[in-house]
């Protein structure tokens, strides 16, 4: 942690990783608490780095938290060595860190709620948050949220062309569609399925045009 040699006094203690993890953890807890931040908004940063896919963009993660970009920058800073900043986000950069990080902080529903009700209100300008909201209310086994999510309108602003928000309704969907099916929930099922299999059909009918006019690809300049 930081130290040189251990002191002569010191070389038959038992050191336990989790001890170190939870110090590093805490001394980065103390400096974010020092910039006003609160528990639990620090609490569902960190939780949502343990569940949600890897890597978290920063600038989407922090906006997603209501936190300063600087200040995310500088906790994930304070972290290093635990955390891995790539050019494409944060990432845990072992397997204890990242289980430790999920026993104590994602354990708590209250705590995963919030990451939810956070990821929830960019999902007209988050393309993070409308991808990887889904299967974080399906860890909530929010059933009702799953339904809603799945007939939302809202689509982050970055995605302009029909089949990218196309990519994003269908994994709201596919979510939506698992719960109802797991929890017999035929009512909303036969809904949702109605309306996956109208998707699907939307999506076949374009793969075939594309499929048989492939200059349209180019011609398109759609990465989607």
């Amino acid at each position: 942690s930081d130290r040189g040699l251990l002191d002569p006094s010191e070389i038959n203690n038992v050191i336990r990783l989790n001890d170190l993890l939870k110090e590093r953890i805490r001394k980065a807890l103390d400096e974010a608490l020092k910039r006003g931040y609160k528990n639990p908004h620090i609490n569902a940063f960190l939780a949502g780095l343990s569940v949600l896919p890897p890597p978290v963009p920063l600038d989407e993660y922090a906006d997603a938290h209501g936190m300063d970009l600087s200040a995310v920058r500088s906790f994930a800073a304070d972290l290093i060595p635990l955390l891995e900043q790539t050019r494409h986000g944060l990432m845990f950069r072992d397997e204890p860190t990242e289980t430790f990080v999920r026993e104590v902080y994602a354990a708590k529903e209250d705590t995963l709620r919030t990451l939810a009700e956070n990821l929830l209100k960019k999902q007209a300008t988050s393309v993070y948050a409308a991808s990887s909201l889904p299967s974080l209310l399906q860890k909530l086994d929010d059933g009702k949220l799953l339904f809603d999510l799945a007939f939302d309108e809202r689509f982050p602003s970055a995605i302009t062309s029909t089949v990218g928000k196309q990519n994003i309704r269908y994994a709201r969907l596919k979510a939506a569609v698992l719960h109802a099916a797991r929890k017999k929930d035929f009512d909303r099922l036969i809904h949702l399925l109605v309306e996956l299999s109208t998707l699907a059909a939307v999506n076949q009918r374009g793969t075939d045009y594309v499929l048989s006019n492939p200059d349209l690809v180019i011609a398109s300049h759609d990465v989607d």
